[in-house]
């Protein structure tokens, strides 16, 4: 009888047991809230464009120019065009002297002037990172003033015959929201060391 009494009462556990179980499982919700977050990002376009001989503003043209080394500018007006979000913009230029073979050789720098009319949109650190940083921020779908507008090649430069001069400009943005009070205090440029 005692075993019997145990049983029972070890049944009536279990059932207690199975019914509270229940009863939680039945007062207990999960609901998901799947909430997707996307980082913005932003693009810049380089635009090159040049004022030919009949005084017109053109697309800087794909194929070689070809010049005598001269007092006269060549025409080579460079802006950054920003074409999402408000950015800083920063740029510079390289320029490579190849021999009439694909040699790379030295040049004086004094023999080729790059120049720009707007050069006080322009800012330079302090430390001469040679990097020019534009100094206000490029508002989504607006350009930088020109960082180049024209392209000297001085008449000194005669030892190069059949030189080809390439005049590479490099240009990165970083986002100007909440990041440092102007372009000189920015962070997260792409190449910065």
């Amino acid at each position: 009888m005692r075993k019997r009494k145990i049983l029972v009462f070890a049944l009536a556990v279990l059932l207690v047991a199975i019914a509270a179980t229940g009863t939680a499982a039945y007062f207990t919700a999960q609901k998901i809230a799947r909430n997707v977050i996307t980082t913005g990002g932003f693009d810049i376009e380089i635009v090159e464009k040049m004022i030919n001989d009949e005084g017109e503003l053109v697309d800087y043209p794909e194929d070689e120019i070809k010049v005598l080394p001269s007092k006269d500018p060549i025409s080579k007006i460079v802006t950054v065009q920003n074409n999402d979000a408000d950015a800083y913009i920063r740029c510079k230029y390289v320029i490579t002297v190849k021999d009439s073979e694909g040699n790379e050789v030295d040049y004086p720098e004094e023999h080729i002037y790059v120049q720009s009319a707007t050069s006080s949109s322009w800012l330079t650190k302090e430390e001469d990172d040679g990097w020019f940083y534009y100094k206000d921020i490029v508002k989504t779908g607006d350009s930088t003033d020109a960082i180049i507008d024209e392209v000297i090649i001085s008449e000194e430069l005669t030892t190069c015959k059949n030189c080809t001069i390439d005049i590479d400009v490099i240009a990165e943005g970083v986002q100007a929201d909440n990041n440092g009070k102007d372009v000189l205090t920015a962070e997260g440029w792409p190449t910065a060391e």
